[in-house]
């Protein structure tokens, strides 16, 4: 007759996964086109999962957004308040 073994409970999950979301913004196509480009060229460089590649990509964009913010204004000047 076979032993009865006791049930390995599973591994806790990882504390160290971080919170995913999802968020839906439009934007133009050439811009969604070139941001798909660049996670599909670094998944493949590094084989870092998509979700990772999308983050860093994210994290760099906030890092940079005192560059942003500049670009921003010369392509589209607040208009001055009526005085």
């Amino acid at each position: 007759m076979a032993e009865a073994r006791a049930s390995t409970p599973l591994p806790a999950q990882d504390s160290a996964e971080p919170e995913m979301s999802r968020r839906s913004w439009y934007t133009t196509t050439t811009a969604i086109d070139a941001f798909a480009q660049a996670v599909d060229d670094l998944h493949h460089a590094t084989r870092v999962p998509k979700h990772a590649v999308v983050a860093a990509l994210m994290e760099a964009a906030v890092t940079h957004k005192a560059d942003v913010y500049h670009q921003l204004m010369e392509r589209h000047p607040l208009n001055p308040p009526a005085t």
